[in-house]
Parts: C-alpha cells; sequence; structure tokens
C-alpha cells in the first residue's frame, strides 16, 4: 500500500456506500449502504463472508474492540448488533430517538457512543443496550465520534462543521 497500489474492488451497495470500516485486528472489511445491507469481506483473500439486510438504510457501523460484534445504526432508530462473521442478529437496542450517525466504542469496549442527527451523542451500555448518558450542545445533527485510546476524551463534528471535546473522566 505504501505505493498506493490497489489491492482489489469489491461490490457494495448498488445504490451508495456509506460507511466502511476495518476491524481492529485487520482480518475484517465492512460496508454499509442503501439497499439496506451490512456486508462484510475477509481481508485475506476478499471473499464476502457475511451480508445482513435489516430494516431501514444503515448510516455508522463500529466493531467492538475485542468481541466479535459489528455494530449498525441506521435510519429506523435501531441499532443492530451483528456477529462476525456471518452477521446473524445477536439483538437490537430500539432507542427511540432520530437518526443515528457516526459511533465509536470506548477502549474497552463497554461502551458505545453514537452520534444523532437529534443533536445529541448517546452514551449506551453494549452489555444492556440502555442510554446511559446523553451529551448535548451540538446545534446541528452529529456526523463522526471520535475516542481517544484512554478512553477519557471524546470529540464530534456536527454537519456544521462545529467540533466538540468532551471530558470523560472521572475527575471532571
Amino acid at each position: 500500500v505504501a505505493t498506493g497500489a490497489e489491492i482489489t474492488r469489491l461490490e457494495s451497495s448498488p445504490r451508495r456506500t456509506n460507511e466502511v470500516r476495518f476491524s481492529p485486528d485487520g482480518r475484517w472489511f465492512a460496508a454499509v449502504g442503501r439497499d439496506y445491507s451490512v456486508r462484510l469481506w475477509n481481508t485475506t483473500d476478499w471473499t464476502p463472508v457475511g451480508r445482513y439486510n435489516g430494516p431501514a438504510e444503515p448510516l455508522a457501523l463500529a466493531f467492538h474492540p475485542t468481541l466479535p460484534i459489528l455494530v449498525s445504526a441506521d435510519r429506523a432508530e435501531g441499532i443492530r448488533f451483528l456477529h462476525v462473521p456471518d452477521l446473524t442478529l445477536e439483538r437490537e437496542a430500539d432507542i427511540n430517538d432520530v437518526t443515528w450517525w457516526g459511533m465509536t466504542f470506548s477502549p474497552d469496549g463497554s461502551t458505545l457512543f453514537v452520534g444523532t442527527w437529534g443533536q445529541t451523542i448517546k452514551a449506551i451500555d453494549f452489555a444492556t443496550g440502555n442510554v446511559l448518558a446523553a451529551m448535548s450542545g451540538h446545534t446541528d445533527g452529529v456526523m463522526s465520534v471520535a475516542c481517544t485510546n484512554d478512553g477519557r476524551k471524546l470529540a464530534s463534528i456536527g454537519t456544521n462543521g462545529m467540533v466538540l471535546l468532551w471530558d470523560r473522566s472521572e475527575e471532571h
């Protein structure tokens, strides 16, 4: 890749792909698209290994940092926890809110942070799917969320370009 050489081309959503992610160990590659699908490939030989067709257009993806779980968030207010590599549905967290956008896990995988079109970031308990906290401050939808390696800081960006930084440490 240092040369910028193309490795392969993959068939994803025929309509549009919304997001792509590599698993933390680099073994899997996932994509979500407008055809309501979540797709997974093995990065050793780039063969498709799993596909999940959801009830709505998925917009965001996050691999759990230590477990074989891929999380998909969609326009229908649903968060789907899918088993890797077959992408079978393990469980759902249907939290009544608006469309889910960017998301990331805390480094230990205990919390999923999800940006919403409703101008908030929801901290969701991975084990239960319950909302632990809602962080407000954006004046527009939250497109992307990132967490530091120690889990103490969070960054988010709204559709208006405003970046907010959050202190998640116990001392604040």
